[in-house]
């Protein structure tokens, strides 16, 4: 199911601001700031968007599919839910100056920054430019920057909590704030594929032990697909693959499993 095309039909000034929050993801992402990371780029957000037609399909004409702004909300975070990744700085520090702790800080709270960035319509990033959202209306950039920081695990909790203690209404509609950041947190932890990684261009970095760990896990993954409420994930490993291939598996069965 095209998400996109689906909100094209009922409201062409909400796709219209998706597609410019769409150019911006793409032109924000054409400089990877942390090539060491796996891919969270435009291509990441077309995959969580692809994933997330997959899971909605089943109830694409039932009454209680996504309304219009929830459906907007939702796709508008699915590209701006990772812009934290490439704002790099830590305390008034510059690029040339971060640590490896720092790398980590700024990986540990992206989805924060993203929240930052999201409710600011201007954020400065770096010294060299400054970092401009597309145009969006105001009533909707408290939810989408609170669905959007909810997609990590370290904030998802604190997301669900605000949703439900104070529900958000943009343009006076009801909005199911906590289903939308399930929704994107499940999409964004099922992108395993091996297209988010590039070994030639980690090679010219030293990963520690968790990065090369996170880079393999999507090495090894061929597949993802969802099926009447089914994921399926097809693994491939070389023939040597014995000593690990079952921990692999398991790795991604645990933390799928502690997500649903």
């Amino acid at each position: 199911m095209d998400l996109k095309e689906k909100l094209k039909s009922p409201n062409s000034i909400l796709y219209n601001s998706l597609t410019g929050i769409e150019k911006f993801c793409e032109d924000c992402w054409k400089d990877r700031l942390l090539p060491w990371f796996t891919n969270h780029n435009y291509e990441h957000s077309e995959e969580v968007i692809h994933l997330l037609g997959q899971i909605l399909k089943p109830i694409e004409n039932h009454s209680e599919f996504l309304n219009e702004n929830e459906l907007f909300i939702l796709l508008a975070s699915a590209y701006l839910h990772d812009i934290g990744m490439q704002y790099l700085k830590i305390e008034e520090k510059v690029i040339d100056s971060l640590t490896k702790e720092d790398y980590n800080l700024i990986r540990k709270r992206h989805a924060e920054e993203s929240y930052n960035i999201i409710r600011k319509p201007v954020q400065k990033i770096l010294e060299r430019d400054d970092f401009h959202l597309p145009k969006i209306e105001e009533t909707y950039l408290p939810s989408i920057a609170l669905v959007s920081k909810g997609h990590s695990t370290d904030f998802f909790d604190e997301a669900i909590n605000e949703f439900k203690t104070n529900p958000h209404t943009p343009k006076s509609r009801p909005m199911r704030g906590e289903l939308l950041t399930a929704l994107l947190l499940i999409a964004d932890e099922l992108d395993l594929q091996c297209k988010r990684v590039d070994f030639p261009e980690t090679a010219k970095f030293k990963l520690s032990p968790y990065s090369a760990l996170h880079w393999y896990k999507h090495h090894y993954v061929e597949y993802v697909g969802i099926e009447n409420g089914s994921i399926k994930i097809t693994l491939k490993f070389p023939q040597n693959a014995n000593e690990y291939r079952e921990l692999f598996k398991e790795l991604l069965e645990i933390k799928l499993q502690e997500q649903i």
